[in-house]
């Protein structure tokens, strides 16, 4: 049998291996389609840093979230343009929002977000704390309810799924597919027992565990991870539930551009490199099958006689990729990139290597 022939069929096992014992548990996944009676109370936690516009067009719909006891604390980090004065509008309207202002001539000890979201945690009146992004606007007002109810009561994290807002662009909808592949990892991964990251956008904790948990000196540099990290380092099997009823999703506006859209993705994946070597050798795993799924039948031109084999094998490992992307777009309610799941993955995995790339010799000084 042909070597060429032989890697392929480990490439494609790889593969498979992820694809039955990861993704078909998100596949077959049940969210919670109802809220408890009795919700414990909240402390939601938004780090803006010249967020005017957002902040005009978002808070409002957290303030009016139906829920029975909650709070909302705007960290303003240093901003220039009027993200306090929109804040302080709201304070004057409603008693459970507070303001904290950073000021200009403040050193800050952490880099990027993780000082103001150091300083809101801590300033939570509550046990439970959810995160999101002044940017960011929940899907109704069932949002707080839906994601705090997959608490339990060994529950220590709750990791939340947070798409991207639909245009009629190929940018938009490879960025939002790349959202979807993602997320079928970090939301299947705490299925199999293995949670690894959670987003900042849409993501609840217990204070505690928070105010316990003290970053090496190395990520303390780097500017993201005030999310991920957490969550690589403390969630567990047992004390991490995910949340993907519809209602309990949180829209962004994704970038509209490559490069940009490039940069941000360099930045999240400088993080990755300090998680747990585990961890690490998973999602590298992933990928690089990826990458020699789609390569590997170029090979073919040294031994054509086993192109019979390799072709069987690619289309019906496509044919898996499909079934299971175009279900879990479904759920995560992107059902509209279906008819164009497989040319997105191809372009979804030539990003990879040139996201590879961007992450090693790409500098990003700032989070904002």
């Amino acid at each position: 049998m042909s070597w060429i022939l032989i890697a392929y069929i480990v490439i494609c096992s790889t593969l498979l291996f992820y694809y039955i014992f990861f993704f078909s548990r998100l596949y077959f996944y049940k969210p919670k389609q109802y809220a408890p009676e009795l919700l414990p109370k909240v402390s939601i936690v938004i780090c803006a840093k010249d967020e005017e516009e957002n902040l005009k067009q978002n808070l409002k719909v957290i303030l009016i979230q139906k829920y029975p006891d909650f709070e909302v604390i705007v960290v303003n980090d240093q901003s220039k343009d009027k993200t306090g004065e929109v804040v302080q509008y709201y304070c004057d309207r409603n008693e459970n929002i507070r303001l904290i202002n950073i000021k200009l001539d403040v050193v800050k000890p952490l880099p990027g977000k993780k000082f103001p979201l150091k300083v809101g945690v801590h300033a939570a009146s509550h046990e439970l704390v959810v995160v999101t992004d002044a940017d960011c606007k929940p899907a109704n007002t069932l949002w707080l309810k839906h994601l705090v109810a997959e608490f339990l009561r060994e529950t220590n994290f709750v990791i939340g799924y947070a798409p991207f807002n639909k245009e009629n662009t190929f940018i938009n909808k490879l960025i939002r597919y790349d959202n979807v592949l993602s997320a079928m990892q970090y939301l299947s991964y705490p299925i199999a027992g293995i949670p690894y990251m959670g987003v900042g956008r849409n993501m609840a904790f217990r204070k505690s565990e928070f105010l316990n948990w003290e970053e090496k000196e190395a990520t303390k540099k780097i500017l993201s991870g005030d999310d991920d990290l957490f969550i690589n380092a403390k969630a567990t099997k047992a004390t991490t539930e995910i949340a993907i009823n519809k209602n309990s999703f949180i829209y962004s506006a994704p970038k509209d551009n490559y490069g940009e859209w490039m940069n941000q993705k360099a930045r999240h994946t400088k993080t990755a490199f300090h998680y747990k070597l585990s961890h690490q050798f998973l999602l590298t795993l992933f990928a690089l099958a990826n990458l020699l799924y789609y390569l590997w039948p170029f090979l073919c031109f040294l031994d054509l006689g086993v192109y019979a084999y390799i072709l069987p094998l690619f289309t019906s490992l496509l044919f898996i990729k499909f079934i299971i992307h175009s279900r879990i777009a479904t759920k995560l309610n992107n059902d509209d990139l279906i008819p164009y799941v497989i040319i997105l993955d191809f372009f979804f995995v030539l990003n990879l290597v040139v996201l590879f790339f961007k992450s090693l010799f790409s500098r990003v000084d700032k989070w904002k």
